[in-house]
């Protein structure tokens, strides 16, 4: 397959992932009347790493190789996904939204300071784009303090993530490196659980439903898309397309959760639009050039 194919696949990898997860902020907001937050990921994880184990064992292969790679992905997703949740205790949806998606600017600067990519002007202005766009969705951020700190925290720790994936997709199989780190982000939470003593119930059946959904389609496939996709693409080109996450959401919110759509959402949407454009062109402009990401 060429490569300018398999970057077409991998971009559209990347878009379903961000329509599943756009969904998920609906789901789960949902879901939190009849599970706790902890627990929720916990089980999650522990759903996606059920159904993988189940078909390595089938298909024989050591679901425990190279287990360093996965441990790392694992704890920083894990804090990642804490980190967030405790801020959302403190600040409002809109700015936690913003601060998640300032990933778009921290991607691109460890990219650059570890010399993993360079960057071209087309990428530069495609994260201008993506971060007046998510302005444009959320509303910016009026103040700052100790919750918008623990949320900007998370934004750091899922940059590095991104960037370790680049780099362990590599030489690793994708399903044995998501089948680790959800393992780990489910004892992970497990222990957090056991720790804080935090109800593991799930007294809903909708928070049930809800469970099995971001097992299956926010964790398990998401993510086997996500990782497939960083095999062919950078980690800057990854998370300006992450950002449409925010756009997925917002119409989510709109359609199924009956909230108002705004003007801002309109305008942000299209900006982020833009930006995957130009992040796309200037990709294929490295593949013409022979610089491609290897």
């Amino acid at each position: 397959m060429r490569l300018q194919q398999k970057k077409f696949l991998a971009t559209l990898s990347l878009i379903i992932t961000t329509a599943i997860w756009g969904s998920t902020f609906i789901v789960a907001k949902k879901c939190l009347p009849g599970v706790r937050a902890i627990p929720l990921v916990g089980y999650r994880f522990f759903i996606a790493a059920l159904i993988i184990g189940i078909a390595l064992i089938i298909l024989r292969k050591n679901p425990f190789t190279k287990m360093k790679d996965g441990f790392i992905l694992g704890m920083l997703l894990f804090f990642s996904y804490i980190t967030q949740t405790v801020g959302l205790y403190v600040v409002s949806a809109a700015d936690s939204g913003f601060i998640s998606g300032l990933v778009v600017v921290f991607v691109p600067i460890f990219s650059v300071l570890w010399g993993k990519e360079k960057l071209s002007l087309g990428l530069i202005f495609a994260v201008i784009l993506t971060c007046a766009g998510i302005w444009g969705i959320t509303g910016g951020i009026a103040e700052f303090d100790s919750g918008e700190l623990v949320t900007l925290l998370s934004a750091i720790i899922f940059a590095l993530y991104v960037i370790f994936a680049e780099r362990f997709v590599k030489n690793h199989d994708i399903w044995i490196l998501n089948f680790q780190q959800f393992l780990v982000i489910g004892l992970f939470a497990t222990l957090f659980v056991v720790i804080f003593r935090v109800p593991f119930a799930i007294t809903s059946r909708y928070a049930a439903w809800g469970v099995v959904y971001l097992g299956v389609f926010a964790s398990l496939i998401a993510f086997i898309l996500q990782l497939s996709a960083q095999k062919v693409v950078s980690a800057t080109f990854c998370s300006i397309l992450l950002s449409l996450e925010l756009v997925f959401a917002a119409g989510f919110a709109w359609t199924l959760g009956g909230e108002k759509f705004t003007r801002g959402d309109v305008v942000g949407g299209i900006l982020i639009m833009a930006a995957i454009i130009f992040a796309q062109i200037s990709e294929m402009k490295k593949v013409k050039n022979g610089e491609h990401h290897e």
